[in-house]
């Protein structure tokens, strides 16, 4: 059973995430790990956001980058944003999509991205019917 917290109209948005990083390296970091926690929270890969944090560990990105994950990306609160279905998240060179929320919590996502210092970081859609 899936439990989470929703506020007003937010399943009626249709948002996209764009992210644009100086490296193809970084780009395809970013869609691995953005993926991996859209998608794990809608497919209960993880059932706290601590999970989240240790399966990005140090062993895995550095000690810097999963430092940045843990403390300046996304938080529990974040961790519940009530999606109700699957997230498309894809790379094309240095561009990072994230299109198919149908909730406007997407915060947890831009903080993700900032954490790999990109050239910018845009959100477009509506929120509204």
């Amino acid at each position: 059973m899936k439990i989470w917290k929703g506020f007003g109209s937010g399943h009626s948005a249709r948002l996209k995430i764009v992210g644009e990083f100086t490296a193809i390296e970084d780009a395809e970091l970013m869609r691995e790990l953005v993926d991996d926690f859209v998608n794990g929270i809608q497919n209960e890969k993880y059932r706290s956001m601590e999970e989240f944090w240790d399966a990005w560990s140090a062993a895995k990105v550095g000690e810097q980058f999963a430092g940045m994950i843990r403390w300046l990306g996304a938080t529990k609160d974040d961790f519940e944003m009530g999606l109700d279905d699957t997230v498309d998240v894809k790379c094309e060179g240095t561009t990072v999509t994230v299109s198919g929320f149908r909730t406007n919590a997407v915060g947890g996502v831009i903080k993700l991205m900032l954490c790999k210092y990109p050239t910018s970081v845009t959100v477009t859609g509506q929120t509204g019917p």
